[in-house]
């Protein structure tokens, strides 16, 4: 029989007094100094740091989210949602169709590559335009072999097991980030066009559970990796019906792991607008007629947030004869504005649909345009010529929603709206408060206060030439 080996035995270190130890022992008493205070209790942190070292993994102080978030398109879709899509987790958008899931997906990529973030654009369904990415973003070029290009495009994934090891593999090479913006975002159009690899090998074995077998999996390799990695995933899911007479109908394809492995669930849903139908046609602000729809967007679960928030989206259909398929820049103006009480819209009789607006860049707006009617610190003006004013001034209402936004002024203000329903003060002592709060001056918005002037109908949108435009 073969001989057990003898252990080696720690070495012994004799000490100058004579004693002997081993260097086992040695190395615990010079240990224990270091993780207790001078009162003996157990100095945690460095107990903690410790053990992370040996383990090889490390703790860090999360940074504020807003600051890094992700513009999601929408300015009142960042308000219900917290500020924007968060830098890293998942984001899942479900619906109907026509409900305007790949439109925001699409929006999120046209934000994330304007902001220099490598984006990964999975497209199982194959029905992207490249002209209808262009026009959300001049960066979300479609195949070009440019080294500095933000924005690639894969079509020719056969399974949903490949979408999976390519972002893990992806995140795997990405160093460890805990604070700033996101390092890479991820998108799926969708998860119901997945194919699992076991179909693709074997078309007649058409199982049900496959499909959910593969996300649960597929999810539970990616999601601990993406708030390791500072990434984002966005993607999209459909919904199916059942034949019930008790409960909701409705269902996501894929099993229940879509649900539980998301950070952010939207539901996007085509609905008819209070006062609008759901096919709307406006006269174009340079000739023609548009054609619009609205999307109802409710966050359903929220962990960034406080869920079940709501606002409305108009999607851009067409431009006289161009296709657009984006979200209306003018209408979201109008919905950021009124989530966070910063304007009303009214409809007279014979004059049509009037606004009054009070939010803080009204002084710019009437120093600018000298020909606008100003009440007090309301501006009272006409749906159509609101809607040239927002369209030449964009760039200054982005700017001022962003700054909102970004400062957490925007959630204070969505907050105070919603205070009508939740305490028994009266509106009007509401929105004086919320006029103090963006103006330091009290507002009145009661329609008793809005008086229609005629020269409202004559307003044109252009500068005078004698004055300069206020500073911003």
């Amino acid at each position: 029989m073969p001989k057990p080996k003898k252990t080696a035995s720690p070495p012994v270190i004799k000490s100058k007094r004579g004693k002997t130890t081993t260097a086992l022992a040695k190395n615990k008493k010079s240990i224990k100094p270091k993780l207790t205070t001078d009162d003996g209790e157990i100095n945690f942190g460095k107990l903690l740091n410790t053990v992370a070292k040996k383990v090889g993994y490390t703790f860090d102080i999360l940074d504020k989210r807003i600051e890094d978030s992700i513009h999601t398109g929408s300015f009142a879709l960042d308000v219900i949602i917290g500020g924007g899509y968060p830098p890293a987790g998942r984001v899942n958008i479900f619906g109907k169709e026509q409900g305007g899931k790949s439109t925001l997906v699409y929006h999120a990529c046209g934000s994330a590559v304007n902001e220099g973030i490598h984006t990964v654009f999975f497209d199982y369904e194959g029905s992207t335009d490249g002209a209808r990415l262009l026009r959300i973003s001049p960066n979300l070029i479609v195949q070009t072999k440019k080294k500095d290009n933000k924005f690639h495009y894969a079509y020719t994934m056969e399974s949903g097991e490949q979408c999976f090891h390519s972002a893990f593999y992806l995140m795997k090479n990405h160093e460890r980030k805990l604070k700033g913006k996101s390092q890479m975002v991820i998108a799926v159009d969708s998860l119901a066009a997945m194919l699992p690899n076991a179909l693709v090998t074997k078309p007649e074995d058409a199982r049900l559970n496959l499909h959910a077998f593969m996300l649960s999996l597929g999810f539970r390799m990616v999601k601990g990796s993406l708030a390791a990695k500072r990434c984002l995933w966005i993607d999209t899911n459909q919904i199916r019906y059942k034949p019930t007479q008790y409960g909701n109908p409705e269902y996501e394809t894929g099993g229940e792991a879509s649900k539980f492995y998301s950070d952010i669930r939207i539901k996007a849903t085509q609905v008819k607008r209070e006062g609008f139908d759901k096919e709307v046609e406006e006269p174009s602000i340079d000739g023609g007629v548009d054609h619009y729809t609205f999307s109802k967007i409710e966050t359903i679960k929220n962990k960034m947030y406080a869920p079940f928030k709501k606002c409305y989206i108009r999607m851009w259909i067409s431009h006289g004869s161009q296709q657009m398929g984006i979200i209306d820049p003018f209408w979201d103006v109008i919905e950021y504005l009124d989530i966070t009480g910063q304007l009303r819209m009214q409809k007279k009789v014979g004059v049509g649909k009037v606004i009054t607006t009070s939010f803080p860049g009204i002084d710019y707006l009437f120093n600018k345009y000298k020909k606008l009617k100003k009440e007090g610190e309301a501006l009272v003006i006409k749906y159509s010529t609101f809607k040239k004013l927002v369209f030449k001034e964009l760039p200054f209402f982005q700017k001022t929603f962003t700054a909102q936004i970004v400062s957490g002024e925007a959630h204070q203000l969505y907050s105070l709206v919603d205070a009508p329903t939740i305490c028994s003060k009266d509106e009007d002592i509401i929105y004086k408060e919320l006029g103090e709060l963006l103006t330091n001056k009290p507002v009145a918005l009661s329609s008793e206060n809005i008086e229609i002037v005629d020269e409202l109908n004559a307003i044109d949108t252009s500068p005078d030439q004698d004055s300069s435009p206020a500073k911003e």
